[in-house]
């Protein structure tokens, strides 16, 4: 490149009587880079093989590299011609640069594209450290979402339409390239489950032999959970054997009543596999103590305290406020009102797509009804200072543990035995589309221990206010349909599921879903 000749990204411009040019451009100009000149090799010595696949007819050198010429001639690289995936409709794809994308979303580490059935799939591995800071129970639920988050602001065409575990590193060459080759048969065998270490390997060594008694309860809990699947002593719990919250506790629970003595099943979720599962636990055993410190606020039942007069007043201010945001910034309309019971007990379930849904549902309601509600909320995110959890007080906020669901369903279950109304999200997760996300079980769990009904809502339009990759809101009209109340019987038989609290929770999913505009009013009205 000449002093005073530069663009920022370009290599820079033909020197001494060398030519580029680009073979087949795309529509943005981006095509095989070629080469011609006195600096420029001219044929291979005795091998008219490579000659030809190197050199076109009119004497130009194959440079195997990506790139595009801007009009003054500055050449810019887009790659290498041998890694571009050209999927099904004939678009291409450049993998590296998708992989860079795709790693903004923070909880992995690594990830591997590449092109299965003429769309675009991916190997990643997980960011250990990121997952346990943010507290995830189902780490995989929680990779779903960040990569769906991405694929949101990526054309149709480089949006991921699944993904694999790599348990081990990606291969790569000692430059760090990716070592493509290899990623198919990679992929196939994260995708059926298959490695060369066996589950014997586990069984046969030092964490779990017969005098070890928590690793052997810990092993034969697993086996029985998960049948079909090997559980070796570097499985991620969560990640490899897909132990989800209630997993979690059924563990702690056996765990308990075979070892004897009570443990803290937030502190084995925080494992990274079965071996580190296995000594926390032999930890815990010895010395009485988890190996962590987590956030303790108490019994969640103290937060459902009456609250003084104080709180009272500051209750109705802050609903007024939100109430006169909501109707003139965000021109809340709410539909349906006429189906809300007008005194409790009874469960609120609307989808969650915006951190602005739980504003949005207090706003949409009287105050005669919104100073029944109760609501759950992450501990360790909404619980963190003084001033937090005194707003947490005055709102009618619980903490809950995602590590703890059957303190989340007791302490809910005791607001409506109360008289309260609950509301609960059933899909846990806010949506990073939009979506209706599946609707987990601990709605089914909550409803026929409760035996009360539930009021379907359905929120359009806070996604677009305040999806979950913005930080702050803009403007959009926001609606609330609320459905008529309906009973965990007629839910149960209307679902799908091999269990009843799943039944439910499909039905009640299929109940919101037919909120959405132009639909109907979900399952029939409870006599």
């Amino acid at each position: 490149m000449l002093p005073g000749q530069h663009r920022t990204g370009s290599v820079g411009q033909a020197l001494n009587g060398g030519e580029v040019k680009i073979d087949e451009p795309d529509e943005e100009g981006v095509g095989e880079i070629l080469l011609r000149g006195p600096n420029v090799t001219a044929a291979y010595l005795n091998n008219e093989n490579a000659h030809r696949t190197t050199f076109d007819a009119g004497g130009w050198f194959r440079t195997g590299d990506l790139g595009r010429l801007d009009e003054a001639g500055f050449l810019y690289i887009a790659g290498r011609r041998k890694e571009i995936i050209t999927l099904g409709g004939g678009k291409k794809v450049n993998p590296g640069d998708l992989e860079k994308a795709y790693l903004a979303c923070g909880v992995i580490e690594d990830i591997a594209i590449l092109e299965k059935d003429g769309s675009l799939v991916a190997l990643v591995r997980p960011n250990s450290e990121a997952l346990r800071t943010i507290g995830v129970v189902n780490p995989i639920h929680a990779i779903d979402i960040g990569l769906t988050e991405i694929m949101q602001q990526r054309a149709s065409h480089e949006r991921l339409t699944g993904f694999e575990i790599a348990r081990a590193p990606l291969p790569r060459t000692r430059l760090g390239k990716l070592r493509r080759f290899m990623l198919p048969e990679l992929y196939e065998e994260a995708s059926t489950d298959k490695s060369s270490t066996a589950q014997e390997d586990l069984e046969n060594g030092p964490v779990a032999t017969a005098e070890d008694a928590i690793g052997q309860a810990v092993i034969d809990h697993l086996k029985r959970r998960f049948p079909d699947k090997m559980v070796r002593s570097d499985s991620n719990p969560s990640l490899d054997l897909g132990l989800d919250s209630l997993g979690w506790m059924g563990l702690a629970l056996e765990l308990e009543e075979r070892l004897g003595h009570s443990l803290v099943d937030a502190e084995l979720s925080e494992a990274t596999n079965v071996t580190d599962l296995i000594e926390r636990e032999r930890c815990a055993e010895a010395t009485g103590q988890p190996l962590g410190r987590r956030l303790d606020l108490g019994d969640p039942k103290d937060w459902l305290r009456p609250r003084g007069p104080g709180l009272r007043i500051a209750a109705v201010i802050l609903w007024f406020l939100n109430r006169l945001v909501m109707r003139v910034f965000f021109r809340l309309k709410v539909e349906g009102g006429e189906h809300l019971p007008a005194r409790g007990p009874f469960i609120v379930a609307p989808n969650h797509v915006s951190d602005l849904d739980p504003l949005v549902i207090a706003a949409a309601l009287p105050y005669a009804i919104a100073r029944q509600l109760f609501w759950a909320g992450d501990k360790n995110r909404l619980f963190y200072n003084r001033a937090a959890r005194l707003f947490c007080r005055i709102v009618h906020l619980f903490p809950v543990d995602e590590f703890k669901p059957d303190e989340a369903i007791d302490t809910a279950a005791t607001v409506l035995s109360r008289g309260g109304i609950q509301v609960w999200f059933p899909e846990g997760w806010r949506s990073p589309d939009g979506a209706v996300l599946e609707f987990r079980p601990g709605i089914g769990i909550l409803l026929q221990r409760t035996g009360t009904n539930v009021v379907p809502a359905y929120i359009d339009g806070a996604f677009e206010a305040l999806p979950r990759n913005r930080k702050f809101p803009r403007r959009a009209d926001i609606c609330v349909s609320f459905g008529v109340p309906v009973s965990a019987e007629t839910l149960k038989a209307q679902g799908e599921g091999t269990e009843s609290d799943e039944r439910i929770a499909s039905a009640l999913r299929i109940a919101v879903v037919d909120l959405t505009p132009n639909r109907g009013a979900g399952p029939a009205a409870v006599e």
